[in-house]
């Protein structure tokens, strides 16, 4: 019988809302903009990089009962990742971001309104986690409350799951489960990593390379270390490496982390090393940056692989 690999993502889902501000900008001013809609969150946007790199991808999540709730859920449909956990909310708005940048693209302001998140008890876990088989991969985002984490990290244990993690941002990177070695890879960068270990009363380390090591000696299992341009540190049983970034055309860097996540797990899902997974991961990451959508709209594992092929190191 074929292997059909699956990944079950854990995590938000957001309306983002974006606006470019065409001249200078004087606050208390009202100013014209550009801007639009796109639908974001973590682990939708890893749930998307994985279908459309050909692994079948399951979102738990909530949503608001509401128009944009009803509309992301469609968008997901369209895409094929799988929203059956993905519950609406009675009287909760679905979770929106909202930034305005500048002439240079620099980012003027943001907001954010992700409380109906908070509804993503253990609870609302049980069935969906019920249904992961042994062995198989499960990502969470570092939106979860801490009781989800904890939830995560005893179902990894004891039904022999595999759990990868990203810390998101520094104000969530504390967030992840408190039982470190139940998590097999964590996805993060220097900043939020020295912000989980400080957390941990750890010394964060005055390089990557030391805070990799430092989350190793914590208990994780693998860490990916992103370093924007300059790579990506990959520690483990077999050591520290670093990875070169994949050139790219730079339009837009949001999406590339999520992208990294999708293409190392549409990697390591068939069973492949962790350091040939964070390079296809890397080649995912560079096409994200190439366009304005969080997501590539035409990324295919054919277009990941190339990408991959013609960088020099040949990694």
């Amino acid at each position: 019988m074929r292997y059909n690999p699956y990944v079950t993502c854990v995590g938000g889902a957001v309306l983002n809302r974006s606006y470019r501000v065409t001249g200078p900008v004087v606050l208390g001013k009202s100013h014209p903009a550009t801007g639009g809609t796109a639908y974001g969150g973590v682990a939708r946007n890893v749930a998307e990089n994985l279908t459309r790199l050909g692994v079948r991808a399951a979102l738990v999540s909530v949503v608001g009962d509401d128009v944009p709730g009803r509309a992301l859920l469609d968008d997901l449909d369209r895409i094929g990742v799988d929203t059956w956990a993905v519950r609406p909310i009675a009287g909760r708005t679905t979770a929106t971001s909202s930034t305005v940048r500048g002439p240079g693209d620099e980012l003027v302001l943001g907001v954010s309104d992700t409380g109906v998140l908070d509804e993503m008890t253990p609870e609302r876990l049980a069935e969906p986690l019920s249904r992961v088989e042994p062995g198989a991969w499960i990502f969470a985002d570092a939106t979860l409350p801490d009781a989800t984490h904890t939830r995560l990290a005893s179902t990894r244990r004891t039904r022999d799951l595999r759990l990868a993690v990203d810390t998101v941002s520094v104000a969530r990177a504390a967030r992840v489960p408190a039982d470190l070695g139940a998590v097999d890879v964590l996805f993060t960068n220097l900043d939020e990593a020295r912000t989980l270990l400080v957390d941990r009363r750890r010394p964060p380390g005055e390089t990557a390379h030391d805070a990799a090591l430092a989350l190793l000696d914590a208990g994780v299992r693998s860490v990916v270390l992103t370093l924007g341009a300059d790579g990506q540190v990959v520690a483990d049983a077999d050591g520290v490496t670093v990875l070169p970034a994949v050139p790219s055309a730079v339009l837009d860097v949001e999406g590339a982390g999520d992208a990294l996540v999708g293409g190392t797990l549409a990697d390591l899902v068939v069973g492949r090393p962790l350091r040939e997974a964070v390079a296809t991961g890397a080649a995912a990451a560079a096409l994200a940056t190439e366009v304005r959508p969080q997501v590539h709209p035409r990324l295919t594992r054919q277009l990941v692989d190339a990408r991959r092929a013609a960088v020099p190191q040949g990694v």
